[in-house]
């Protein structure tokens, strides 16, 4: 979603704080290590996931790789909850760092990095799945913001 929206250009609805924070993992770089640790004498829980990225630097990579023709407009979480917006659905990856979400972007992934885990910055995952949509035209998951409630929602930012 986030990488369609900044194609299309303009202003636009970033949701919480350019400092919240994501953590998301590439399949490209799950698999991989998923098999290299099988294959090999790795015991214990090892947590696969990507490093800690502010939503700022992401959205910014996403907006430098999509032709930088959006506006990002930081709406707080409550102006997003009072249009209906729920964290991850309607607005993919993005988790407020309040309430049951608090620290779920906090992960510690030092023994899966020890283990040999590598992830890709996550600006290039996100502009690699528009690609692919691209090539598979309709956009069947329905995710994202609605274009009248992203208006709404930036008239009263």
């Amino acid at each position: 979603y986030w990488a369609r929206r900044a194609a299309r250009g303009g202003p636009a609805v970033a949701p919480g704080s350019p400092a919240d924070e994501l953590q998301l993992i590439d399949v490209r770089d799950l698999a991989p290590f998923l098999v290299r640790v099988g294959l090999g004498r790795e015991t214990g829980a090892l947590h696969a996931v990507g490093a800690e990225v502010r939503w700022g630097d992401f959205l910014r990579g996403v907006a430098e790789r999509t032709g930088d023709r959006v506006q990002w407009r930081w709406a707080p979480a409550e102006v997003l909850a009072r249009h209906g917006l729920r964290a991850w659905i309607d607005l993919p990856l993005w988790m407020p760092a309040v309430g049951p979400y608090r620290g779920a972007c906090h992960v510690d992934r030092t023994l899966a990095m020890t283990a040999g885990l590598w992830t890709r910055d996550p600006a290039e995952t996100a502009v690699d799945g528009w690609a692919w949509r691209q090539a598979h035209p309709g956009d069947p998951s329905g995710v994202g913001i609605d274009p009248e409630v992203e208006a709404k929602i930036l008239a009263e930012l």
